[in-house]
């Protein structure tokens, strides 16, 4: 595990305590994005799944390819080896199983923040249409025009999260 994804961590785990906002809040996208610059393909980065799943790591280690979402700009999608959820109780988690699955997505406002300032900041995310998992609305973060979607489990101060990074296309010609 590199040092940004222990940073990562430690992060998640200490920030809830400490702040007011969830862990990653100052990432989520609070404009609606551009279609196409969401398109792309979306590599597994890393999960805090502590309280639902001590194996995920070793499951995803196990397979021959890591998971992936592609977002394509006409409004589809496709996964591999997406890991799915089952909502047995209120916010409460077992692992599905890994699957692959198409469909449509859409952006769609996942939530609302406090901006600190006597105001509201609606966020966005994906609505992931034919993806039956317990998750299927994850939440756009965006750092620096580097999109991520992040499925965040039970209360978002939690940090219970699975993430998946954009891949960033080669600039090199063939």
């Amino acid at each position: 595990m590199n040092l940004f994804r222990i940073v990562i961590v430690i992060f998640i785990g200490t920030h809830a305590a400490l702040n007011a906002l969830p862990p990653l809040s100052e990432y989520y996208e609070t404009i609606r994005p551009d279609v196409e610059m969401l398109a792309g393909s979306y590599k597994f980065g890393f999960h805090q799944m502590s309280n639902y799943e001590q194996q995920l790591s070793s499951k995803i280690e196990k397979l021959k390819k890591a998971p992936e979402i592609v977002l394509s700009a006409d409004g589809s999608f496709r996964v591999d080896n997406f890991p799915t959820w089952i909502e047995y109780e209120p916010y409460r988690y077992r692992f599905g199983g890994f699957v692959i699955a198409k469909g449509t997505w859409s952006l769609v406002i996942v939530g609302r923040m406090d901006d600190g300032k006597n105001g509201v900041l609606e966020h966005w995310g994906i609505k992931l249409n034919g993806l039956n998992s317990a998750e299927n609305q994850p939440t756009l973060l965006n750092r620096a025009n580097n999109f991520e979607i992040a499925f965040i489990f039970g209360d978002p101060d939690s940090g219970e999260i699975i993430l998946f990074e954009k891949k960033q296309e080669s600039t090199s010609e063939i």
